[in-house]
């Protein structure tokens, strides 16, 4: 079968929820709530950035903006984790005995750590949608707010990590047409400090790949 492009999402002001947790960043956007996020690119010189190469020749997603580092507030306040997501599009799905494959990839920078979730949702009922591989919290470093003192006081210092993540998801045989859209969501934590400078930020990029799906 063939491999199709959906979607690629980038961390913009404009798409991504912030909140004070993961549960109510996921439960706006399952409300069609817009961003609400600012934009901290470049709050620290010495951030990493997420880049497409130059002569990218992937034609379907190669106009697509590149990721803002983004956060709650400007400044950040120190000590204080924070709740992102950013839902795709909705993808229509026929019945199928075989059902409908997907391929996931992600690119995540965060200052200074977090976890990732992808999950699936029925697009009337917003109910959980169960495929293979999802729903799974992955791990970047620690999410205690004293690890600046502890585990993450010396060099390298877990935010200079660029996690990245592919996986597939097969939703199984099919028996009900339907839609189904990915909500991708994040808990960042941005340590407690004694210095002076305190930067918080999240960028990431996710890629989205069906195999033999008509995207609406």
């Amino acid at each position: 079968m063939p491999v199709i492009p959906i979607q690629r999402i980038t961390s913009r002001t404009t798409n991504v929820v912030g909140a004070a947790n993961r549960a109510t960043a996921i439960a706006s956007v399952l409300a069609n709530q817009p961003g609400n996020t600012v934009n901290v690119s470049g709050a620290y010189p010495n951030w990493p950035s997420l880049t497409p190469y130059t002569n990218d020749n992937n034609t379907s997603f190669s106009g697509i903006t590149p990721p803002q580092t983004i956060w709650t507030v400007n400044p950040p306040l120190p000590g204080t984790t924070q709740g992102f997501a950013v839902r795709s599009v909705s993808i229509p799905l026929s019945v199928s005995l075989l059902g409908a494959d997907f391929v996931f990839n992600v690119a995540v920078f965060a200052d200074n750590a977090h976890n990732l979730q992808i999950q699936a949702y029925n697009a009337v009922s917003l109910e959980l949608f169960t495929m293979s591989n999802l729903n799974v919290i992955l791990n970047d470093g620690s999410l205690a707010l004293d690890s600046s003192f502890t585990t993450d006081s010396t060099k390298p210092y877990n935010w200079q990590q660029v996690r990245y993540y592919t996986i597939t998801g097969s939703t199984g045989a099919i028996a009900v047409a339907l839609g189904v859209f990915f909500v991708i969501s994040f808990e960042v934590a941005n340590y407690d400090t004694n210095k002076g400078l305190n930067t918080a930020g999240l960028s990431f990029v996710t890629d989205i790949y069906g195999a033999d799906i008509v995207v609406g």
